[in-house]
């Protein structure tokens, strides 16, 4: 029975200490929060239908880049994209656990934790057709 324990207790915390920081953190996906005027515009991400209407938010994968479309009725699309970029949270991996590092870094840019999104913010004013 204390085996057991002890093999619990040595396996969870290998498994903390290959975690990398950026997963451990904030994880593979992020919140966006988008809005617009006039409010209740549709919202498309890459192309597939989002939200009922804004203001929303989206869980969007970190680790690509993703084309915002805002439309409503009588207004012009607005387009926004936003990209990808190296999480400062990957460095953490060689400052915490340095013999570790490396495999926490794989880790969080196997599973996208590794970037951060330019924007967590989308803010549109979608001008009237002429």
């Amino acid at each position: 029975m204390k085996l057991n324990k002890i093999i619990s207790i040595l396996v969870g915390s290998l498994l903390f200490f290959v975690t990398g920081c950026a997963t451990i953190i904030h994880g593979p996906n992020e919140l966006v929060l988008v809005d617009s005027s006039p409010i209740k515009s549709n919202v498309t991400v890459d192309n597939l239908y989002a939200t009922g209407g804004t203001p929303a938010v989206l869980v969007l994968k970190r680790n690509s880049a993703h084309t915002i479309v805002f439309s409503a009725a009588g207004y012009q699309d607005q387009t926004l994209t936003i990209v990808p970029e190296i999480s400062g949270w990957v460095f953490g991996n060689l400052i915490f656990t340095p013999v570790l590092g490396v495999i926490g870094a794989l880790i969080d840019f196997s599973d996208g934790a590794a970037y951060t999104l330019s924007s967590n913010h989308a803010l549109v004013l979608l001008n009237h057709n002429k």
